[in-house]
């Protein structure tokens, strides 16, 4: 629940960023959405499994038809189902246009992200291996690792959250809402 109070709050305040006339109003957002995200995460995940489960393509259709559902539920106050609902109105016609930035932009920068990192894992472990003898260097050093991997994931996840945010505002001003 921590992740997503922060992810809801991010969300707010860039949303506030975008249009800073709303930046003292606090009333415009839900109070305490964070179960709400909680419970669209979980549906979102399982959907986006199934599908991944029949041929890979249909759990990635999901996961993008979905992806603004988070951003609904915090900026619109929403039930999760009618969340994921706007969600695919939102995106039904704009996927090509937003998939880039919302899904297949993080998907490479993620992939770069964890390339660089297992190349510096890889260095800092040999060099650790140097300095300490039979598996005290994978003891000492498998920890340290996951909590800088989970940091760093963590961080660049909620920073590509940015995205659609703003893929999400320009949907609801370019459909006149």
């Amino acid at each position: 629940l921590a992740m997503f109070f922060v992810l809801a709050k991010l969300i707010q305040i860039t949303y506030k960023n975008l249009f800073p006339e709303t930046r003292g109003q606090d009333e415009l957002f839900p109070v305490k959405p964070e179960l709400k995200m909680l419970g669209a995460a979980i549906l979102v995940n399982i959907g986006t499994t199934i599908g991944v489960f029949f041929f890979i393509i249909p759990g990635i259709w999901f996961a993008i038809i979905h992806m603004l559902t988070q951003e609904i539920i915090v900026l619109e106050g929403c039930r999760v189902m009618e969340a994921m609902s706007r969600s695919r109105q939102l995106m039904a016609g704009n996927i090509w246009r937003l998939a880039p930035y919302c899904f297949f932009w993080p998907l490479a920068i993620g992939i770069g992200v964890s390339i660089v990192f297992g190349i510096v894992a890889v260095i800092c472990y040999a060099m650790a291996g140097m300095v300490f003898h039979g598996g005290a260097a994978g003891k000492m050093m498998t920890p340290i690792f996951a909590a800088a991997f989970t940091l760093i994931y963590f961080a660049l996840g909620l920073t590509i959250k940015t995205l659609t945010v703003r893929a999400y505002v320009h949907l609801m001003h370019s459909s006149g809402n």
